[in-house]
Parts: structure tokens; C-alpha cells; sequence
């Protein structure tokens, strides 16, 4: 009985003290209302600690009751509140800066996970929404270039390689970047992601921060993250719209010789008779005019009066000056974005719609694209199950019918005084193509404004993907997340050279043939050409992870993550060439691609009808383990270190040769939070050091015989045959990339300067390469791993604030140093006008021997003061 007794009143004063216990949520933000994710809400005398979520949202379960509340977040002032437990239900604390260096994003995105960028060891470099609408363009790449040293683009270039992150870990493998979009890699051309649709953007530089994604992250990893909806929030529809109209190329920014020195050039090396092979060659070799006229000149057909005088004009000629006028044009950007978003205490949404136009600054070139995208959040049961899902669709359709004009000569003339085009010398002697046009052959000629016309290059990509997550918390500490995606993609390339283009008669004329009774015979039927290239691409990615983040003892902070995931992409492409096509009746010729022909220009050489018909299959398979891991000391002393095993389908023989284990590790030591530390000046100082391996993956190259299979209609046998590509490699390895890095972070006082400084250093080993063997064993080059490259640099990030208020104009100056190269780019209210190499393109000075500048009607007028 006495038992039963004391079990009872165990029981009431159990749930007495339950039924005294509350629960409620808040929010930890700035002033400004962004919220702090990673900020800490410490209860001293019932030794509790919360951290806040990605939202800067926690949820404590407090007795009734008075209690003293603490809320701290680097880089921010502590806030001390006094909470009256059970009538506070929902409460929101603001957090005041230390100083303003840390204005940009607070958190880092490595696409596993977020971390504060206090707690980082390696070396980021963060993009939020506000810097990245600095500028109007309809392609991400133009929105992060020149904003962050060691990342360099190439505007040339149209995809992702044209991005380097300090420079090239590979010789023959892909250089680019990897591109991790909303968690997963993205395998589609980086310019088709919308950048309206982009929340922020993390790069990762060294091994430890990019060594998470393994053996692709050896070129550095670029992390995007996609807007979402907000808590609590009404519906806000935003519409936008921008129109940019952009310059002519100038064709004379490049230094070239001048059309007389040109003109002069030739004179001297025909009259040492450097020219006379050519001239007398069977394959009757195009001459300029001016060579042209001094044949004729020797030869009687023309007087030296004539001939002088017509060579004189030409030396008034300037090709660049008719590309200007009738090849380039100004160019046009249309951008419009429709999107709503918001959300309530559960459930979070984003919808968006894009429509882009582009009139490139080549006539008849332009492109198209149609962005959608939608997402949401939701939560359950308190908070603890959250489900992420989100849908998106894109098609562009590029039209790149200018390739640009041809010509060997600078004094060539497109146009006359009276406006009509002209042909230029090209591919053959003009001797040669009128006898040949004498005997019926189509005209031969070159006219390089006309053939623009004749063209037509059109591709039509569509990409389609879907994303869902679920992550659930077992306890405020720790949390599982299964995420997926599926990712379909299309692409579809047609090259039309008509009929009257110069690619379509230039080959029809080479295969014809003059009969012994004057008829012509033509292999290659008159009509236009079609060049039709159809790829698709399916991936399906699957991970599994589990995260553990929890503060011991108010001293101790572990950060970890665990997990696996699988990948698949299957890859089919097919490509054929369609001759004598007629777009009206959408029919082509057939054509004998198993004879060899006689070719028009040279009676001794023969040539069989371009064939480029194939199919294609490819599948990649992955297979990844990896693990995570932080741990930090008060706030001040941080220990990383991440660990990776990935495998593949396209490497090994053997089971140890499949996989290739990475791993890096770093250091971090906050040093202006330590006790000692006392300059005024510099009130934010930390130190950075990280080791680590990261990899590439070249897909060319197998650990077993490969082949190529052929139909044989180029042999002389015309038989089916095979063509051993490489040999067998049983001891083929992955790629591996080796990187250093050493790093200060400072901010000044008042937040005006703040920057860093980083000296890493990068060897590359077991790098795909080719080494010469004896022809004896087959084979003439041998590809393995041969290779090994280094590389080391300084990176120098300079953030100032020039003007502190509501409206900042901000301009941050940013140094590469690559063993002896040099290269700095302004940013922020410099907008489009960029110097390169230290050097304004307005004025030609030097920036440090500028102490003031007015740049009118570009920006609002400022002054860029020396040495900022």
C-alpha cells in the first residue's frame, strides 16, 4: 500500500511539474528583419540552448515562471530579455551589428548543408539577391563575373567552361566548374538558368569547401539556390521587366596591320617569289586582288599605270569599317518576370514566370527563352516533418545564322559606295571558277553579306525538372532527409545551309564532274543541306542524409553531416545529314556514300561524300558514401573535416580501382572574440587554413578495350570494321586534386573596409594525358594517367563602403595574383564600365593615379577615390 501511495504522489507531482511547463517559438533577425540562421538562445539557470533554423526560428519548452534569456550571434551584440513563461507565446528579437562587415550573407550553402559563415574553414565567396541584380542580364554567368577573385569568365564562350575557378586542374577532362542547383548538379548549359529565379550563390575555392561533392569538385564547385516562399507571410506579386541595349562590337579594338602595310607586305614577297607555288598550283589556290593584279601586272594583261593605280585604292579599304556598318549592330535584351510568393505558418510557395528576347549584336542572330518554375514548403506535426517539392520547365530557341564573315585580306570590300554587295576572293582562283561556271557548274562566288541570308542555325532546348525532399526531426538536434530528383532534358540543332549559301555550293561544285560530252555529273544533288542533331538526357539522383547539429555546455558546438547517394544519367543522341534538301516539300536526295569521287579543283584527288550519320548511348552511374564535420570551441576555435568515397561505372577493374576515397580538413580561429584581443581598429580578424583532396572525372577514357564501330562506308572495302579506341587499363585512376589554402578575414571599424586574404596552392596529380608507345604493341599513343600540373596564387578581396546610408553605393576592388599575372575588376556602382588590367577604358589611366571621376550619365555621379 505504502508503494502504491508513493507512486501515486510521484505521479501528481510529475505532472504537476509537466502541466507547469510552456512552450513558444520566436525568430532571431536584424534590424532590417533577415533572419539569423545558426544564432544561439541560451537560459542560463535551467542550462538550455537553442539554435535557430535556416529561418532563424527556434521553439523552447521553459517552466512557468521569470526566466533571463541570452541571444548571441558573431559579429552581432548580445541581447540579454527577460521572458515571463506561460504569456509569452510568440516573440521576434533583433540583433544590432558590432560592425558592418558582416552586411553580406551570414550563411554559406555548400548544397549538403548551411553553415554559418563564422563556423567556415574554407574559402567562400557569397552572392546574395541584392548583389546579384547589380546588373540587367538575362544569363547568370554575366551576373557573377568580375565579383570575387580566382573566378574568371570568358565572354566568348557559351557554356559552362566558360568559367574557371583558379584556373584549369585538368588536361583533357572537363575544366568547368560544377554547378550544384538547389542541392543537386546540374548538367544543363548554365546560361539557360533564369537569374531572376536565383535566391543567392556560394563558391566554393578550396578543397575543404568543395570537397563534399568529391571526385567532381576538383575544379571548384558553384553553389545556386533558387527563392522560396517566406513565413507568414501575405502574397506579394512582383513584376519586373528591363530592357538593355548594348553597343556595337568594335571591330578595331584589336591592334591588326593596317590595309597598306598589308598591301606593302605582299608587293615585297611577290617580287621574291613567294607567291609562285600557289600560283601555279593544280588545286588553283585563292589569291588576293593585289596578288591578282601583280600576276596580271607581269603578264602583260594589264598596264603598270592600271595596275598601280588600282592597288593604291585598295590601300583605302578597311574591311572592319563595313563590319561595323553592315555585320554588327546594337543589341537588344528583353527581360520580363512575373512571380508570386509567400506563405503561412506551415506551408511556403514560390511561382514564377519568365519571357526573355534577345537580338544579339550579329544581324540575324537572336534567342528566346520561356522560364516556369514553382515550389513549396510545408510542415508538420510542430515543425518537426518538413516536405520540400519543386517543379520547373524551360525552352530556348537560340538562332545563330551569323557566323561571321571570311577573308584572308583586310582591304576587302563587302559593299560599294551605291550600297550592293560584293564578292571576295575565297577558295579558288577567279580564272578558275568562271571557266568552271562556263561549263554549267553553279556560281562559285564568295559574297560574304548575302551568304548571311542563305543560313539558317537554329536550336531548341527544352529542360525539365523535378525536386522533392523530406527532412524530419528526431530531436532539436538531430534530423534525417531523403531528397530526389528527376531531370529531363532535350536538344534539338538544325543547320540549314540553303541552297544559295557558299558552304552548299562550294561542296557541290568540288564533287562535280565534267562528262566527255560536255553533261556534268553531281554526286551531291543541287539543294539545300540540313545538319539535324537530336540529344535527350535522363538523370535520376537519389540521397539519403542524416544531420546533427547541437551546442554543448554553451562551449561546445558539433556540426555534422552523414549520408549516401546514387546517380544515373543516360544520354541518347543521333545525328544525319540530309542532301539536296527542299524545305518546301521537307525531302532530301539520297546520296552514294561508298564511292569515292573526282574533285573539280584538283583532277588528282578524290573524296567521299561527307558522312556524319551516327547514333549514340551513354550511362553514367555513381555511387557516393561521405561524412561532414565541425566542431567549434566558444565561438572562437573551429575544426573541420569531411571525408568521401565515390564510384563509378567508368573507372577500375578491379573492386579497389572502382572508387576513389577524398577527404580534406581546416582550421578556423576567430580571433578579435578572444579576451586579449584589443585593437579598436580592426574589430574582426579570423584565420584560415585548409588541406584537402578533391577530383575530376573524364568520361573518354575506360579501364577496358574500347572500339568504335563503323558502317565502313568510308573504307576501301566498304566492309563494317571496328577501330580500337584505347587499350585495355586495368590500373586506371581518378584524377586527384590537391589544394592549400591560407586565408585572413578582417573588417575595420565602422564596417567601411573589410576584405580578405587567401595564398593557396594547387597540384593536380594522375591527370589523363598521352605518352608515345612503340607501334609495335598496336597502338601509336597510349592514354592513362601520365600527368601532373601545379599552380599557386594570392587572392585579395577589398569590400569599401563610400557612402553609409539607406542607398549604398558600394565599391569593392578585387586582386587575382596567379604567379606573375595580375588582374583587378571594380564592382558594385561601376556597373557596365570595367577596367581590365588596372586601366579605364573611358579615360586610359591608371586607377591609382586617379583621385576623382565623373562619370555622368552612367551613374549618378561619385568620387572613386585612389586606392578604392
Amino acid at each position: 500500500m505504502m508503494k502504491f501511495l508513493t507512486l501515486v504522489i510521484a505521479g501528481i507531482f510529475y505532472l504537476n511539474n509537466v502541466s507547469a511547463q510552456a512552450s513558444f517559438s520566436g525568430k532571431v533577425t536584424t534590424e532590417d528583419g533577415k533572419a539569423l540562421a545558426g544564432a544561439l538562445v541560451r537560459i542560463n539557470e535551467e542550462k538550455i540552448i537553442v539554435q535557430t533554423d535556416l529561418q532563424g526560428m527556434f521553439i523552447l519548452s521553459l517552466p512557468n515562471g521569470k526566466h533571463k534569456a541570452e541571444i548571441s550571434f558573431t559579429g552581432y551584440n548580445v541581447r540579454s530579455v527577460e521572458l515571463i513563461v506561460p504569456s509569452v507565446k510568440v516573440i521576434e528579437f533583433s540583433l544590432t551589428e558590432k560592425n558592418s562587415q558582416l552586411d553580406d550573407v551570414t550563411v554559406v550553402s555548400t548544397g549538403y548543408q548551411t553553415i554559418p559563415k563564422e563556423r567556415a574553414t574554407g574559402s567562400f565567396v557569397q552572392l546574395n539577391k541584392k548583389m546579384l541584380e547589380r546588373s540587367v542580364s538575362t544569363n547568370i554567368i554575366s551576373r557573377i563575373q568580375d565579383v570575387t577573385s580566382g573566378l574568371l569568365a570568358n565572354k566568348n564562350a557559351s557554356s559552362n567552361s566558360t568559367l574557371s575557378i583558379r584556373g584549369k586542374s585538368t588536361l583533357f577532362g572537363n575544366a568547368s566548374p560544377l554547378v550544384i542547383l538547389d542541392n543537386f548538379p546540374f548538367e544543363g548549359d548554365l546560361n539557360t538558368i533564369n537569374p531572376n529565379d536565383v535566391e543567392s550563390i556560394t563558391i566554393l575555392k578550396d578543397a575543404s569547401a568543395a570537397s563534399i561533392w568529391g571526385a567532381r569538385a576538383g575544379n571548384g564547385v558553384i553553389v545556386i539556390n533558387s527563392k522560396k516562399g517566406f513565413k507568414n507571410s501575405a502574397p506579394q506579386i512582383s513584376l519586373s521587366s528591363s530592357v538593355q541595349i548594348g553597343e556595337k562590337p568594335d571591330a578595331f579594338y584589336g591592334k591588326s596591320m593596317s590595309a597598306a602595310d598589308f598591301i606593302e607586305i605582299e608587293k615585297n614577297l611577290f617580287s621574291s617569289g613567294f607567291y609562285k607555288n600557289a600560283e601555279t598550283s593544280i588545286s588553283q589556290i585563292s589569291l588576293t586582288p593585289v596578288i591578282e593584279l601583280l600576276v596580271a601586272k607581269r603578264d602583260g594583261k594589264i598596264t603598270s599605270a592600271d595596275a598601280d593605280s588600282q592597288i593604291e585604292a585598295l590601300k583605302s579599304y578597311d574591311v572592319r569599317n563595313d563590319i561595323e556598318k553592315y555585320v554588327y549592330r546594337t543589341s537588344i535584351s528583353q527581360q520580363y518576370q512575373l512571380s508570386i510568393n509567400g506563405g503561412s505558418e506551415n506551408h511556403l510557395y514560390y511561382l514564377s514566370a519568365g519571357y526573355d528576347k534577345n537580338k544579339a549584336n550579329q544581324i540575324n542572330n537572336s534567342d528566346q527563352r520561356i522560364t516556369l518554375n514553382a515550389n513549396q514548403t510545408n510542415s508538420f506535426f510542430k515543425n518537426r516533418l518538413e516536405i520540400v517539392s519543386g517543379i520547373s520547365f524551360l525552352q530556348g530557341n537560340v538562332s545563330n545564322n551569323n557566323q561571321g564573315i571570311i577573308t584572308s585580306y583586310p582591304y576587302a570590300r563587302l559593299v560599294d559606295e551605291n550600297g550592293i554587295s560584293q564578292v571576295i576572293n575565297r577558295g579558288y582562283r577567279n580564272s578558275f571558277m568562271e571557266a568552271m561556271e562556263a561549263k554549267g557548274f553553279v556560281n562559285w562566288r564568295y559574297n560574304p553579306i548575302d551568304d548571311i541570308g542563305q543560313n539558317s542555325f537554329s536550336t531548341i532546348n527544352s529542360e525539365f525538372r523535378v525536386n522533392t525532399m523530406a527532412n524530419y526531426k528526431i530531436a532539436d538536434f538531430l534530423s534525417v532527409s531523403l531528397q530526389y530528383q528527376f531531370a529531363k532534358s532535350t536538344s534539338e540543332q538544325n543547320n540549314l545551309q540553303g541552297e544559295n549559301s557558299y558552304y552548299t555550293r562550294n561542296l557541290v561544285n568540288s564533287f562535280t564532274s565534267v562528262n566527255a560530252n560536255g553533261t556534268l555529273t553531281r554526286p551531291i544533288p543541287i539543294g539545300g543541306i540540313l545538319d539535324n542533331n537530336l540529344s535527350s538526357g535522363i538523370s535520376n539522383n537519389f540521397r539519403s542524409q542524416v544531420n546533427f547539429d547541437k551546442t554543448f555546455l554553451l562551449k561546445h558546438a558539433v556540426s555534422a553531416i552523414a549520408g549516401a547517394e546514387v546517380k544515373q544519367l543516360r544520354t541518347n543522341s543521333r545525328r544525319n545529314v540530309t542532301y539536296g534538301y527542299n524545305e518546301e516539300y521537307v525531302k532530301g536526295s539520297p546520296v552514294d556514300y561508298f564511292s569515292i569521287f573526282p574533285q573539280s579543283y584538283d583532277p588528282t584527288s578524290y573524296a567521299g561524300i561527307p558522312y556524319s550519320d551516327n547514333l549514340a548511348r551513354l550511362t553514367d552511374r555513381y555511387l557516393s558514401y561521405f561524412v561532414n564535420a565541425s566542431y567549434t570551441f566558444k565561438n572562437r576555435y573551429i575544426f573541420s573535416a569531411s571525408s568521401r568515397l565515390d564510384q563509378s561505372n567508368l573507372f577500375g577493374v578491379d573492386a579497389n580501382q572502382k572508387g576513389v576515397p577524398l577527404y580534406s580538413t581546416g582550421l578556423g580561429w576567430n580571433i578579435s572574440d578572444e579576451e586579449f584581443y584589443k585593437v579598436s581598429f580592426l574589430p574582426y580578424l579570423k584565420l584560415r587554413l585548409t588541406y584537402g583532396h578533391s577530383g575530376n572525372v573524364f568520361k573518354n577514357l575506360s579501364a577496358y578495350t574500347t572500339a568504335t564501330y563503323s558502317t565502313g562506308t568510308a573504307s576501301p572495302t566498304k566492309l563494317p570494321f571496328a577501330q580500337i579506341e584505347n587499350p585495355p587499363n586495368p590500373t586506371l585512376r581518378w584524377e586527384k586534386v590537391k589544394m592549400l589554402n591560407s586565408g585572413v578575414d578582417f573588417g575595420f571599424v565602422g564596417g567601411r573596409v573589410s576584405g580578405s586574404i587567401e595564398y593557396y596552392s594547387k597540384r593536380a596529380s594522375d591527370l589523363l594525358g598521352t605518352t608515345p608507345i612503340a607501334s609495335s604493341s598496336g597502338i601509336t599513343v597510349f592514354s592513362g594517367n601520365s600527368a601532373n600540373t601545379k599552380g599557386y596564387g594570392v587572392d585579395i578581396i577589398l569590400n569599401t563602403i563610400n557612402v553609409k546610408s539607406k542607398m549604398r553605393w558600394n565599391t569593392n576592388l578585387l586582386f587575382s595574383v596567379a604567379e606573375d599575372r595580375v588582374t583587378s575588376y571594380p564592382l558594385g556602382t561601376l556597373n557596365s564600365a570595367y577596367l581590365s588590367g588596372g586601366i579605364l577604358p573611358v579615360e586610359g589611366k591608371p586607377i591609382n593615379s586617379i583621385s576623382s571621376y565623373a562619370w555622368g550619365d552612367l551613374i549618378p555621379r561619385q568620387e572613386i577615390l585612389s586606392g578604392t
